[in-house]
């Protein structure tokens, strides 16, 4: 069988690709890129895992390399500084492994550890009615942990052990991606008084969404 050996035009048209792949950013991408050159290939879909526990090893990024993922993206609420930054370390080493074809980007989703509210009679399945007007507490106080009721709401600050600190009164609360709403009333050693102002039935174990003080967001989880 003969053997075709690739024409002079091919080998310039995929030399301009590799120039184009081995770009370190979209932007470095764009500004490699000539009207001179002829298209080798073009993909228009672009693909974005994100990392779970169960692929978390060398053996399962490669399988996504090998898919074709163009970008990994890591949720940095479920893990510690140091686990992303030993897994970029190893992305980048298979990387370099293939010659840097493909290049694979890196997304971080900078969410941060959410503040989640305590268990209902120890379930994650009891419910509690927050009625509009009623005065409730968030403590922190552990006793609270699995005996959340209506007017005392355990909150785990385990990820902003600050929390308190970073309250005053007439700061708004939201639970539960805003469906319930809570004006700080007052600050106390380990709680928080709130005053209902937008109430709902609370089901299983919602975390805070958002801290507002004074028209400003100071905590997002």
């Amino acid at each position: 069988m003969e053997l075709k050996v690739p024409s002079d035009a091919y080998i310039t048209q995929y030399q301009q690709q590799q120039h184009l792949d081995h770009a370190r950013s979209w932007i470095q991408h764009l500004s490699r890129q000539s009207i001179d050159h002829a298209p080798f290939f073009v993909r228009h879909t672009t693909l974005v895992c994100t990392l779970g526990e169960l692929w978390d090893s060398d053996e399962k990024i490669d399988q996504m390399i090998k898919g074709g993922m163009n970008i990994l993206r890591l949720n940095l609420s479920m893990g510690s500084k140091e686990r992303y930054t030993e897994v970029i370390r190893r992305v980048r080493s298979l990387e370099k492994s293939y010659g840097h074809n493909p290049s694979v980007g890196i997304a971080l989703d900078l969410s941060a550890p959410p503040v989640r509210t305590g268990l209902v009679n120890g379930s994650v399945d009891g419910t509690i009615v927050l009625q509009k007007g009623q005065m409730t507490k968030l403590t922190i106080d552990s006793q609270y942990e699995d005996k959340t009721t209506s007017s005392i709401i355990w909150i785990n600050s385990q990820y902003f052990p600050s929390i308190l600190n970073s309250i005053a009164t007439g700061d708004r609360i939201y639970i539960d991606e805003g469906i319930i709403s809570l004006i700080v009333r007052g600050v106390e050693v380990d709680s928080i008084s709130c005053f209902v102002e937008q109430g709902a039935l609370r089901i299983k174990t919602p975390k805070i969404s958002s801290f507002i003080k004074h028209g400003t967001t100071t905590l997002s989880s």
